[in-house]
Formats: C-alpha cells, structure tokens, sequence
C-alpha cells in the first residue's frame, strides 16, 4: 500500500492537513512515497499518510470508482466516489439519498435526486487536498483507472 497524505506542523499533530501539504503532481506524489525516510530531516516525514485500502472501478458516466481509505489518524472511510469529466477529477465523501417523510428520494430543480453526505471536511481547502491527494494515490496504484490529466 502507497501512502501519500501527510500534514505539516501543529495542525498535523492536532490531525488537520493544510491545502499545502497535499501533492500537486505525480512526481512530487511518488517522490514524497519513495523517498528514503532516513536522510529526511523533517521529524514529520515518518507521520503515516493516507493508505488506499481498496479501489473498484465503476465507469458510469463521470463515476469512474469508489475508494476506501485510510487517513493517519486512524480513520478509514469507505465509499468515496472518484469523479472525472472535461479533463478534471474530484472525489465526494460517502453520501446518502435524501428523502421525504414517506421514504421517496427527494429531487433538485433539474430532477436529478438529492444526496447529502453525513461526513465533511471543515474549510473547501481540506476538502480540496483530500481532493487532490487521493485522485494521486488512485493515478499512482491504478495508472488507468482514472481518465484526464493529473490533478
């Protein structure tokens, strides 16, 4: 297992990652995997980052997966849905359908059905690392699973 997401500083020990610390290419994603851990004197260089624990390919429209993760504090989160469509990617934290008080899913202006997600990050910027580091991860493991250029 590759792991790549790892926070820099305080805000690391208190487990929150800055939009800084998420890779931004492929190469700085696997330099920052490979890299050999004993000649970095950065003391958070050996903090755990974020394991893919599964990937399954799904291909459905802009759905192109679902991933399992887990994050260094521990936490591992399932059914994270990875996205790409006119050359970008995204992921989406697991969400579920929202529904009336009869049990029928609820729908937007367009018709398409409402999901909301129980879990989220607190500011855009975390949820765009997440974003961005786990698209890396998946691109790293599975060089064809996701189409488009890197995030």
């Amino acid at each position: 297992m590759a792991n790549i997401w790892k926070g820099g500083a305080p805000e690391a020990q208190r487990g929150t990652v800055s939009a800084e610390t998420a890779p931004r290419s492929l190469t700085q994603a696997a330099s920052s995997i490979y890299r050999n851990k004993s000649e970095d004197p950065d003391p958070q260089a050996a903090r755990p980052r974020m394991q893919l624990l599964a990937w399954t390919g799904i291909g459905k429209g802009a759905l192109v997966g679902r991933a399992k993760v887990r994050l260094p504090s521990g936490l591992e989160i399932a059914d994270i849905a990875i996205f790409a469509k006119d050359g970008r990617s995204w992921v989406q934290l697991p969400a579920q359908v929202v529904r009336d008080a009869d049990g029928r899913p609820l729908t937007d202006e367009r018709g398409k059905v409402r999901y909301v997600s129980p879990i989220k990050w607190s500011t855009w910027e975390l949820q765009e690392a997440f974003s961005n580091a786990l698209v890396t991860l998946v691109r790293i493991q599975h060089p064809d699973a996701i189409p488009g250029a890197a995030p």
